[in-house]
């Protein structure tokens, strides 16, 4: 069953190429253009860091999340 999040994203992403979510060990692995880019886990999308990414989402509105602190 796919989530209603999983199909928010694919719909978001679909305007930039080919997207395919498949499901994998309780999560999601996201695909764009045949190209593993990302996970979702607990309708919580993580992009895979690059280069290319750091730079194409450099001036964007999208916040990082910061690292949990170790106890």
């Amino acid at each position: 069953m796919v989530s209603e999040y999983n199909e928010y994203v694919s719909e978001v992403l679909s305007a930039a190429g080919d997207i395919v979510i498949k499901s994998m060990m309780g999560g999601y692995l996201v695909y764009f253009n045949g190209k593993l880019i990302g996970d979702i886990c607990d309708d919580e999308l993580f992009l895979k860091r690059t280069p290319t990414s750091d730079r194409l989402l450099a001036e964007s509105e999208l916040p990082e999340k910061k690292p949990k602190k170790a106890k």
